[in-house]
């Protein structure tokens, strides 16, 4: 399995960005990431009191699948950074981690817990996946440290969030920082974006031919379809960049962001996150069928299903064109470069119909 660290890091203007490395040391594969935080959360501040650290046993809501602890470690990239981490909350699904001097709250961290369950099931809805799969068996984690520990964990303070996968010996997790509770918009699209990458790793593990266009551009989407249904607003900084965006944006970010990640720096990777978000949302809303009509509706299901074939050993380009009924990538590549051409200057017909508009 490809190993890769994926980072949504939201700056100022032009920026916000997802970058990989390889985690062979680490054990883990990171994703990026968008904000997830109020769906779910309102109730979930009830609790035994107002204890801080490692406390576990709180318990919140969060699906109906019988539970299934995962006895692995978490990736050694976090608990190297946090020694002391511990689970504090437990779900059916998903389980919430603080180190032991962690000074959140107990209604904080079932807020938290709350807000991820929201978005994780979101995902899976969006994906279509059922949460008895057998993939989605373990209990996902999520991890909250504070800032300085995040930077360590993670290497890219400022950040949001981060996914590492799992591993033969180690589970997938996401990491946030304490101070992502501070913007609930961000934080909810943040967490979507980033538990989009725990199903994607699950279901598609083995990601070596798949491109990180695919695998960021269905995270940045799941991010920004959940902003968009929690608070009208899907991710930030996507539209800064497709506001000014032509075909020789689309054309360099699937050369850079294609099998192996080219980028240089966190402009670079916010700039290749968008094109790559909207690339998915032109097979969703506008791209020229074969058979006539625009837009695959169901194109989030499709793409994992390609992700899931390819992890299996099918060749990318003929299963592409098989999960998008005969639209071959290099079609649907040539016409998101022309769409955007053709739109430059005319921002209502490049956004009608998308989370953008």
């Amino acid at each position: 399995m490809r190993v890769a660290l994926s980072i949504l890091v939201l700056l100022l203007g032009n920026a916000g960005c997802s970058s990989q490395s390889d985690p062979a040391a680490s054990g883990g594969a990171p994703s990026s990431g968008g904000a997830s935080g109020s769906g779910g959360a309102a109730g979930a501040a009830g609790g035994a009191g107002a204890a801080v650290g490692g406390f576990a046993g709180l318990n919140f809501d969060c699906g109906s699948a019988p539970p299934t602890p995962d006895d692995r470690p978490l990736p050694k990239d976090i608990t190297d950074a946090a020694p002391s981490v511990a689970l504090r909350a437990t779900s059916k699904r998903l389980e919430v981690w603080t180190p032991d001097d962690s000074t959140l709250s107990d209604p904080e961290v079932l807020a938290l817990g709350a807000s991820a369950c929201s978005a994780l099931l979101f995902d899976l809805e969006t994906f279509a996946v059922p949460e008895t799969a057998p993939e989605l068996a373990k209990r996902v984690r999520a991890v909250v440290v504070d800032t300085s520990t995040f930077g360590t964990a993670t290497g890219a303070p400022g950040a949001y969030g981060v996914a590492f996968a799992q591993s033969k010996s180690a589970s997938d997790a996401i990491i946030l920082p304490d101070n992502a509770f501070s913007n609930v918009v961000e934080l909810d699209d943040t967490l979507a974006h980033e538990l989009s990458h725990v199903v994607g790793g699950r279901s598609a593990p083995y990601d070596a031919w798949i491109p990180w266009w695919l695998i960021e551009g269905t995270a940045v989407m799941n991010g920004s379809y959940f902003g968009k249904k929690l608070h009208d607003q899907p991710t930030s900084f996507v539209q800064a960049w497709l506001d000014t965006a032509d075909g020789s944006d689309a054309t360099l970010t699937f050369d850079r962001y294609g099998l192996e990640d080219k980028t240089q720096n966190l402009s670079e990777v916010g700039h290749d996150q968008a094109l790559s978000g909207f690339f998915v949302e032109f097979l969703r809303v506008k791209a020229p069928r074969p058979g006539g009509g625009s837009g695959y509706s169901d194109a989030q299901p499709r793409l994992l299903q390609l992700m899931r074939r390819v992890s299996d050993g099918e060749g990318f380009d003929a299963t592409f064109a098989s999960e998008l009924g005969g639209l071959t990538l290099p079609k649907a590549q040539a016409d998101y470069v022309q769409f955007l051409d053709d739109t430059v200057g005319d921002l209502a017909t490049r956004y009608s119909g998308t989370a953008f508009e």
